[in-house]
């Protein structure tokens, strides 16, 4: 387990579950959202982005959350684990209010510099919402293809539990039966 992808819903807790496991394994972590906006939540431009993330992903090891759906087959051509946190669009919806009022005056330790929460965002919302319907099949497809692979491996979490569980588990020393 050198290469990571973490994905699931806004909300599903990808950052600090991947800050915990990059300290558990000694890993780099690479946190997306650092990477495609800017400052007063200015996007990268495709082809920006595209050129960043062909950088992040040839090095040899890293941990790496952010759904960025566009780009999932790119991270996961690279990745040797995949985890999938699938928590129920109730948890995630009060988890990002949650981090909206506890952030409201500042920037989260994952987000790009200058970027501070916004109180309302309705697309954002409406996206996290309507994800188990729209984006959620599409991420099972992708990972089930990658699970196909010989050495790839594919860690389903459904809650904070299991989060927990599993990465108490983890050793820094790789241990490919940990599914």
């Amino acid at each position: 387990m050198k290469r990571v992808v973490i994905l699931g819903i806004p909300g599903a807790g990808k950052s600090t579950f991947a800050r915990k496991l990059a300290k558990k394994l000694d890993l780099p972590l690479i946190h997306l959202d650092r990477h495609f906006w800017s400052p007063g939540w200015k996007a990268s431009s495709q082809e920006q982005f595209d050129e960043t993330l062909r950088e992040l992903v040839s090095g040899d090891a890293w941990i790496m959350d952010g759904n960025y759906r566009r780009t999932i087959l790119h991270r996961l051509e690279r990745a040797d684990t995949a985890v999938h946190l699938d928590v129920p669009r109730r948890t995630a919806m009060r988890r990002v209010l949650k981090r909206i009022i506890t952030y409201r005056n500042g920037g989260r330790p994952d987000m790009a510099e200058g970027c501070h929460e916004r109180w309302f965002d309705r697309d954002f919302l409406r996206y996290i919402w309507r994800y188990h319907q729209d984006i959620h099949p599409e991420v099972v497809r992708h990972l089930e293809v990658f699970e196909e692979r010989p050495d790839n491996q594919v860690v389903r979490l459904n809650g904070v539990r299991e989060m927990d569980a599993w990465l108490e588990r983890i050793s820094k020393v790789e241990d490919s039966t940990l599914r």
